[in-house]
C-alpha cells in the first residue's frame, strides 16, 4: 500500500488535469466539493463516534444495531466475485449521532465553504489516515518517502 501511494496520487492529479481540460470549471468544482463532503462525512463520523461513545452514557451509547443482506448479481465471477454479495452494517447509538452531526456539518460546509470547516475536515482526514495507515518497517517508510519526494518534484 505504501509504495502505491505516490502512484495513486499521480493518477489522481493527472485525472484532475484531464477533468479541468475537458469539462467546465464549475462542474469539476461541484464534483470535487460533493466528493469532499462525502469523504468528509465518513471521516467526521469515524473521528467523533468514539468520542461520543466515551463521553455519553454507557448504557445508551452501546446499544447496537445490525442489518445484513445478500444481493445476487449476474456478473461473471472474475468481475463480481462470488454471488451473492454479502453486505451488512453494524453500528451503535454513538455512530448514528456522530453521523447525523456529520451530515449537518457537511451540509453547512457545502453551502458556505467556510475555511474553518474545511480545516476541521482536513484534520479528521489526517487522523483517520494516521489511524488506518501502517508502515510496518523502516524500509517501507523509506520507500514511501522517496516515492513522495519524486512525486512532489514531478507534480510541483
Amino acid at each position: 500500500d505504501a509504495m502505491q501511494f505516490p502512484l495513486r496520487g499521480s493518477c489522481s492529479l493527472f485525472g484532475l488535469y484531464l477533468a479541468f481540460k475537458y469539462f467546465d470549471k464549475d462542474t469539476v468544482n461541484l464534483v470535487i466539493c460533493v466528493y469532499f463532503c462525502l469523504v468528509g462525512l465518513a471521516a467526521l463520523t469515524a473521528t467523533f463516534a468514539p468520542v461520543l461513545a466515551s463521553v455519553g452514557p454507557t448504557k445508551v451509547m452501546t446499544i447496537e444495531f445490525s442489518k445484513h443482506v445478500e444481493l445476487k448479481h449476474f456478473l461473471p465471477k472474475f468481475i463480481g466475485g462470488d454471488s451473492p454479495w454479502k453486505m451488512g452494517i453494524d453500528c451503535n447509538v454513538a455512530d448514528i449521532i456522530a453521523f447525523m452531526g456529520s451530515v449537518a456539518f457537511c451540509v453547512v460546509y457545502f453551502q458556505t465553504k467556510h475555511w474553518t470547516m474545511n480545516n476541521v475536515m482536513g484534520i479528521c482526514f489526517c487522523l483517520q489516515g494516521i489511524e488506518r495507515f501502517s508502515l510496518g518497517t523502516y524500509k517501507i517508510g523509506a520507500i514511501l518517502l522517496v516515492g513522495l519526494f519524486f512525486y512532489d518534484i514531478f507534480w510541483v
